[in-house]
């Protein structure tokens, strides 16, 4: 059973509170990323390189080419599995 299972409702209750919809995808770890989208090869558009657009690490010529890695993110979480690796791996 997984730890966030094991947390008391009052637990999740107190805890503090933030915009996790705003910063979410941006904290999951690459390798993870990686890992569940190659699940799902056939959804990858063929020109993305995860190895070369999943992260962008310098300015980008025009918003187009700063949102390419969007391609891909929005096809994760594809089920409560996905979602649960993400928020482990993510806050612990």
């Amino acid at each position: 059973m997984s730890l966030i299972r094991n947390l008391h409702e009052d637990t999740i209750i107190n805890l503090p509170k933030g915009d996790l919809h705003v910063h979410l995808n941006g904290a999951i770890p690459t390798h993870l990323v990686r890992e569940l989208l190659k699940k799902y090869p056939d959804q990858i558009p063929p020109h993305f390189d995860l190895d070369e657009n999943l992260n962008i690490l310098e300015p980008q010529k025009n918003l187009l080419e700063y949102l390419k890695p969007w391609q891909v993110l929005n096809l994760i979480p594809k089920s409560n599995n996905d979602l649960n690796q993400i928020a482990q791996q993510t806050f612990f």
